[in-house]
Order: C-alpha cells, then structure tokens, then sequence
C-alpha cells in the first residue's frame, strides 16, 4: 500500500475569481435610462402639485412631501444611470452568454448558448429615440432568460446574428450524428430459419421474422434513396406488424435478400444485365447480376 501526503503537494488549488464580463452597454443608455426614469418621476410629482393646490389652507406637509421627491428624483436621477452603466456589462463566448446586472448586490448570469431555443432582438418606441436596443436569449434553463439592455441597434444585430449561427449548427451537427449512428447500427441477415433486420439510433430494434410467414416483400425507394442508389426491402406478414424493413440497401443486395429469405419468388420478375441472356447458375446466384424489370 502507498500512501500519500495530501496536506501539500496534493491539495486542490483555490478557483480563480470570475472576472466580470468584457463590454460595457452603450454610453447612450445613460440618456436612456435618465430619460425614462424622469418620465415616472414626473407623474409623481404632478400628482403630488394637484394634491398641494387641492390642499386646504394649511400646506406645510404637502410642501415638504412635494420637496423631499423632488430631492430623492434629483439624486435618483444623477445616481442610478451612471451606476448601472458602470456595473452593467455582457459578453458572448462561441458557447456562452456572460451578462452582470444588479446594484449593491450585483449578479453575474451565464447561459450555454448552444443550449439557447431563441435570441430575440427588440427595441421599444422610446429606445429607438435613443438608437438602442434589447437582446433576449431564451433558453431551457429554468433560471429563465437573459435579457442585454442598453445595446446600440448594429452591435445587437451582430449579437443575435452570431447567437443564431451558432444555434442553427446545433440540429446540424445533431443531425449529421444521428445519421452516422443510425448507419451504423443498420444490419441484416438471412438465416435458415428467419429473417433478421436490425434498425434505429436512439430508439434501436432488431426483427426477427420466420421465413415460413413470409408471405411477400416490397422494394420501394425515396427520393433521396434513388440518388443514392439504395432501396428499402419491406417483408410482408400476417403476424406482427405486418412489415419489417431493411433499410438503405443496394438494389442487388435487395434482391439477394429476397431470393434468399422466399427462394423463387421474384425470379420470373427479373431482367438480366449482364451480356448473353439467361444465366445458367441459381436464382440466389443469379439474383446479384440481376434486376427487377419493370411491369409491362
């Protein structure tokens, strides 16, 4: 037995601090969120001058309350735009959304942007004025979405452009997996006694079917099939489910299959290729030099 001294040379190192995210939102967000900020103050303060002129005689309170918003407004005003745009940053990786938000309790968010379902960009009436915009990135996190405010309008339509190229390589890259794997599981065999089909990729079945059920087949090709030259052989039964296929097959190894599992069934369909007529070997043989003709 070995042992180790773990108090040293083997502790865990300490993390790194996250550093916050890389880009600041648009200088003009100040404006922005001055702007709006001082949209909502102003309905509390009319409000609060109609009460005053609506006051009986003595307004003493009315005009210390009509002071006191008009000093938090003024502070809220100078303050609360320039501290978020301090603290509020966002950054977009290949893989990643990176946002920071918040005030004395500040939040970082990160998002696996390959997981995203939608990346929406928006921009309201009154952010327009401002040449600005949102960027929303909806994903299945139950956390739910990351919202980037106070964008200028090109560099939010960079984002989403760059967050939707990497989104729509996610079905590619799935896809062409998919394939592969569905290729790869694909197989069959003819036995003396059944016919064995296997098929499938995330949900995989293998058929066995007795050759004495057989009572016919199908060849049958899609589009896609018959520009890559394979065909999809169908047997036909009374039990089960009626059909089992072999999938993405050559046409003489469909043909092959068939002779093999109903010995005779197809030959008085088949047209020779090869030169010099009728071949002198057995159908089974004769099955891979040979094609079926079509119906007259």
């Amino acid at each position: 037995m070995i042992l180790r001294d773990l108090t040293h040379a083997d502790a865990p190192a300490t993390p790194a601090d996250l550093r916050p995210p890389r880009h600041r939102v648009s200088p003009r967000a100040i404006r922005y969120w001055t702007a709006r900020a001082a949209a909502r103050w102003a309905v509390i303060v009319v409000a609060q001058a109609a009460w005053l002129l609506a006051a009986p005689a003595d307004r003493r309170w009315h005009v210390l309350g009509l002071a006191v918003t008009a000093i938090v407004a003024a502070t809220h005003l100078a303050v609360m735009p320039r501290w978020r745009y301090a603290v509020h940053r966002w950054e977009a990786a290949p893989d990643a959304v990176y946002t920071q938000s918040g005030w004395f309790d500040q939040s970082g968010a990160s998002r696996r942007s390959r997981g995203s379902r939608r990346s929406t960009r928006s921009a309201p009436s009154f952010e327009q004025l401002f040449g600005l915009a949102s960027v929303t990135v909806t994903t299945a996190s139950a956390a739910g979405a990351l919202e980037i405010k106070g964008l200028d309008r090109d560099v939010a339509d960079r984002l989403v452009d760059e967050l939707t190229a990497a989104l729509a390589l996610v079905p590619a890259a799935f896809a062409v997996a998919l394939a592969a794997d569905r290729a790869r599981r694909l197989g069959h065999a003819v036995t003396p006694a059944t016919l064995v089909s296997r098929l499938g990729s995330v949900v995989r079945r293998r058929s066995m079917l007795d050759r004495d059920g057989i009572v016919g087949v199908n060849i049958s090709r899609s589009f896609f099939q018959r520009r890559a030259g394979l065909v999809t052989l169908t047997a036909t039964t009374a039990a089960g489910e009626q059909s089992y296929a072999v999938l993405d097959v050559t046409p003489a190894e469909a043909l092959r299959v068939a002779e093999a599992a109903i010995p005779g069934l197809l030959g008085p369909f088949l047209a020779e290729t090869g030169a010099g007529g009728a071949t002198g070997g057995t159908p089974a043989r004769d099955a891979s030099r040979a094609r079926l003709r079509s119906a007259r």
